[in-house]
């Protein structure tokens, strides 16, 4: 029984990294734009504002012949505001082709990030911004079965809940709401083409 137990054992294992091998997936985060504000007299000082745009490229190639086409992809990518709350900058999805020859290139949208700077006297100096975290990707086939899952950094894991992300109202949408309001800090969108895979 232990060795039937223990061969059962290994097959799961091979199931579970020949699912992981299929896809070979490479994540880069880019800096789309940046643009600061000039100085203005504030406590004591002076104060700017710099406003950084980053948003993520996925590079994913076919490495077994066992993938099946269509894919489809989701993503999150996470920033950190500047009070240390963890919050989804970015979300999106897409559908492509993969094949062994080439990589597909999916680009998501931006976050849009924000850093405020203060010089004071004596060369004292101090600032409070938003960071981008990292991402969070899963990969399913036609039928909605998961062939791949990766996050960076890995604790991102535990911080992505993806049946809240996708219930969560249209991004543009968002975005629209928030200049109404003199809003749109963090969780911006990317211009076109966002969202569209194209190969390099």
């Amino acid at each position: 029984m232990k060795f039937k137990f223990a061969v059962l054992f290994l097959f799961v294992a091979s199931l579970s990294a020949t699912a992981a091998d299929m896809l070979r997936i490479k994540a880069t985060k880019r800096l789309d734009n940046q643009r600061s504000s000039g100085n203005q007299q504030a406590f004591g000082g002076r104060t700017s504002l710099t406003q950084k745009e980053y948003y993520y490229r996925f590079d994913v190639q076919s490495v077994s012949p066992q993938v099946g086409n269509p894919i489809n992809l989701e993503w999150a990518v996470m920033y950190e505001d500047w009070e240390g709350h963890i919050r989804p900058g970015t979300h999106g999805t897409c559908s492509t082709n993969v094949t062994m020859t080439k990589a597909v290139t999916v680009e998501t949208d931006t976050v849009h990030l924000n850093q405020r700077n203060w010089q004071g006297p004596a060369g004292r100096t101090s600032k409070i911004e938003d960071k981008v975290l990292g991402y969070g990707l899963r990969v399913t086939d036609s039928n909605g079965n998961t062939i791949a899952e990766e996050y960076d950094p890995v604790s991102l894991k535990k911080e992505i809940d993806w049946k809240t992300i996708d219930a969560q109202p249209n991004q543009e949408a968002l975005k629209a709401l928030q200049q109404l309001i003199g809003g749109g800090q963090g969780g911006g969108q990317r211009p076109p083409p966002g969202q569209r895979p194209h190969h390099p």
